[in-house]
């Protein structure tokens, strides 16, 4: 088993070497992996593209990637209408889509957009997706980006697109309540006709359908048993000695939620065990 024996750092163009008796990465879902690939850790072919040598190979890293899809319907707002830029979100819906899981949508008000003034929205967001992404290494520069593929909308039955168009629909049918529709001057998009037709509207989450910037799973959590699995149960790397991943990237699955408090929680949770283990 290979043992870690600390970390190189960039300081101002010069590379200083730290040494621990554990290492903790915690770089986060999109970065993290790229550090784990750059030392050896991860898909043979992902190691080899990086010019690194092999030290375990965990085809699960980067891996796995999800993300919560999102989609809006946008309204203009009545002229002299006030839209406070603060709080940007003030109320939130969780509901069920048909045939989902429990809570596994969620929609909530947009009152500002930074430089496009005189619009308001109703975020609709897909708290469980099916279809998973991936990232991608190309280069051995530490300050070199992964290329990130979301493959949102990738799942074989259509569901996840689905429960987006339904979730717009639904929207709409809130934007119509008087208490919305007071403010509202029209549909900015998409419009009326688009929200009728489910083929039209299917194609139109997939062109506008974006991201949440909530990524996680790309160093998932799992017994060894399991080829994707990166860590266990305590965060610990498998077959690597001394290095733990801790950040959002150790999820198997994403929460229905947003992913902050989670992450919060992963990091006291692995602190308390590391307390656990060295008293």
């Amino acid at each position: 088993m290979y043992k870690t024996q600390g970390v190189e750092v960039d300081c101002d163009g010069e590379t200083q070497t730290v040494l621990g008796r554990e290492v903790i990465l915690s770089a986060g879902a999109i970065m993290s992996p790229p550090i784990l690939v750059r030392s050896g850790i991860g898909a043979a072919e992902d190691v080899e593209a990086v010019g690194a040598t092999l030290a375990r190979e965990l085809p699960g890293v980067g891996r796995n990637l999800i993300d919560h899809p999102l989609c809006s319907v946008v309204w203009r707002s009545k002229p002299g209408v006030s839209v406070m830029p603060d709080p940007p979100v003030q109320t939130m819906l969780r509901y069920t889509a048909s045939g989902g899981e429990t809570n596994d949508m969620q929609i909530y008000m947009v009152n500002h957009f930074p430089g496009r003034e005189g619009n308001f929205a109703l975020l609709v967001i897909l708290q469980r997706p099916k279809s998973r992404g991936r990232l991608h290494f190309e280069s051995a520069d530490h300050a070199a980006q992964p290329r990130i593929e979301l493959n949102f909308f990738s799942d074989e039955d259509g569901d996840d697109v689905r429960r987006l168009r339904e979730g717009l629909q639904l929207s709409q049918r809130l934007g119509e309540h008087p208490s919305i529709a007071q403010y509202a001057e029209g549909l900015r998009a998409p419009s009326a006709e688009v929200l009728a037709d489910d083929d039209a509207l299917d194609e139109y989450v997939r062109a506008n359908g974006s991201h949440n910037f909530h990524p996680v799973g790309t160093a998932k959590m799992g017994p060894a048993s399991d080829p994707g699995a990166v860590v266990d149960s305590q965060c610990r790397v498998h077959g690597v000695k001394g290095l733990r991943v801790v950040d959002a990237s150790v999820m198997p699955e994403i929460v229905r939620a947003n992913t902050n408090l989670t992450c919060i929680m992963i990091g006291e949770r692995v602190a308390e065990l590391i307390r656990g283990e060295r008293a």
